[in-house]
């Protein structure tokens, strides 16, 4: 069907409604405690000194009179793995009330990514605000234009996943914005916002899906039938694919639905190698990672679902070829402390082999790039605060890859950890703000209201 062409969008569900319970945190940042409850199951008691080895760069202190691992001065992390503080620079780009998803794009194609954000709290009745971020200059300076909020236009209710591309062919960048409240499915639908000429000016905006009951979350541009033009995959309790009219764009989009249980946490790229995009799901309902194999029919498509893996609570999936065998592995985030893990896609059918990354985390938003620019392409991942137990400080983390003969092996490295400038992070993307040549972070931090992008110094 030759190349796949897609502009894929990664999103944070309402985890901060949510209470979650997780294994105890082996430590905390400089400043940051860990849980003071923590005990050890085998005396029964707190923990203590003797209890606990910490990383290089940590030293175990007893605040409160409960043991933990605590970097030392001038390093950030968990107590076990501690970063020297300086290889990342936080900035901010704006302020948005719960900001959380986000998609980067050049609008003016003057080298400079610029941010596109929604921001809700997950309620049915949220105004969502949809707005872009101007660079103004390798990141230096931002100017915010509104797309959509209470105040322009009406709002969209409960906003989240993003994308941008140019579906009418005009040249110009679209935007699409999926929505609907996770607390209550729905009701939820689909929006395009046509790029006008000047796009600091007003965007026209059409529905595409409404549904009274349904909410959708992460969504794409992507060429599901063949012909050429983006078509748009949105996930949810039910995803759909709505197929692009081409040149009659005032025509009705054509509506595909999933199967059901598709799950809001969605990639679509091409799993099995036949040049077809195919739609991978963290399911959270139904508690385990599937991918479909869409085949384009006359009618529509076909869907095909195959488990991938049981799991509890996935929540954000990538598609990778970890192991460098040919053969495309799956990344997959969990919530509550559950830990990182891929999935290495097997020969002939056989079962998918899980492989854990990192034990004792609480992973959100998958992104990949070559972080530290040495060929290999790493992880970025957001990691959730579980807010009731407080055991795991919000953070951005980067796993960095290394792979020999099909054997792979990782090193955690921090971006930021335990930050009070940054409360829930949420969508991540890597991209060169600054201009230098390396692969920069931007992230939305969601209770603080905030959208920054990290500059990466690694290698200065």
């Amino acid at each position: 069907m030759g190349d796949v062409r897609f502009v894929h969008m990664k999103r944070l569900l309402a985890v901060r409604t949510l209470a979650f319970v997780g294994a105890a945190a082996v430590g905390c940042s400089e400043g940051v405690d860990a849980d003071p409850q923590a005990t050890d199951s085998g005396s029964g008691g707190a923990l203590t000194c003797d209890d606990l080895t910490c990383g290089d760069n940590a030293s175990c202190r007893t605040p409160d009179g409960a043991a933990s691992c605590v970097c030392d001065e001038g390093y950030l992390g968990d107590g076990e793995v501690c970063e020297k503080k300086g290889s990342w620079i936080q900035h901010t780009i704006g302020a948005q009330d719960n900001a959380i998803y986000l998609f980067t794009a050049d609008m003016g194609q003057d080298g400079d990514p610029d941010v596109f954000v929604t921001s809700s709290d997950h309620t049915t009745k949220y105004a969502s605000e949809v707005a872009w971020y101007q660079n103004e200059g390798h990141g230096a300076s931002w100017t915010k234009h509104i797309l959509a909020s209470a105040d322009v236009d009406a709002a969209i209710l409960a906003a989240n996943g993003i994308v941008v591309g140019d579906v009418n062919e005009d040249g110009r960048l679209d935007a699409a914005v999926a929505s609907g409240s996770p607390m209550s499915n729905g009701p939820g639908g689909v929006y395009l916002f046509e790029g006008p000429e000047d796009p600091t000016q007003p965007w026209p905006r059409k529905t595409l899906l409404e549904s009274p009951d349904e909410a959708f979350f992460k969504i794409y541009f992507v060429d599901m039938n063949g012909d050429g033009l983006l078509d748009i995959v949105a996930g949810g309790a039910k995803g759909a694919i709505l197929v692009n009219p081409g040149s009659a764009q005032s025509a009705t989009w054509q509506v595909h639905r999933m199967n059901e249980d598709t799950g809001g946490g969605l990639f679509v790229g091409d799993v099995d190698g036949d040049s077809q995009p195919d739609v991978v799901n963290a399911n959270g309902s139904s508690n385990a990672v599937i991918w479909t194999d869409v085949t384009p029919q006359e009618d529509g498509f076909a869907f095909k679902d195959k488990q991938i893996a049981a799991l509890t609570l996935p929540l954000d999936v990538y598609l990778l070829d970890v192991n460098e065998d040919g053969r495309q592995d799956v990344l997959s985030s969990r919530i509550g402390g559950r830990g990182f893990r891929w999935f290495e896609q097997p020969l002939d059918g056989a079962s998918w082999r899980e492989h854990m990354i990192r034990e004792n985390f609480s992973g959100t938003d998958i992104y990949v790039g070559d972080i530290n620019s040495d060929g290999t392409e790493d992880v970025l991942i957001s990691g959730l605060a579980m807010m009731e137990q407080n055991k795991l400080p919000p953070s951005i983390a980067w796993f960095e890859r290394h792979v020999s003969s099909n054997q792979v092996s990782w090193t955690t490295h921090w971006i930021d950890y335990g930050n009070e400038n940054l409360t829930v992070p949420g969508d991540v993307e890597l991209v060169d703000i600054s201009g230098d040549g390396r692969l920069d972070v931007v992230t939305t931090s969601v209770n603080d209201g905030r959208v920054y992008w990290y500059e990466n110094l690694i290698g200065r």
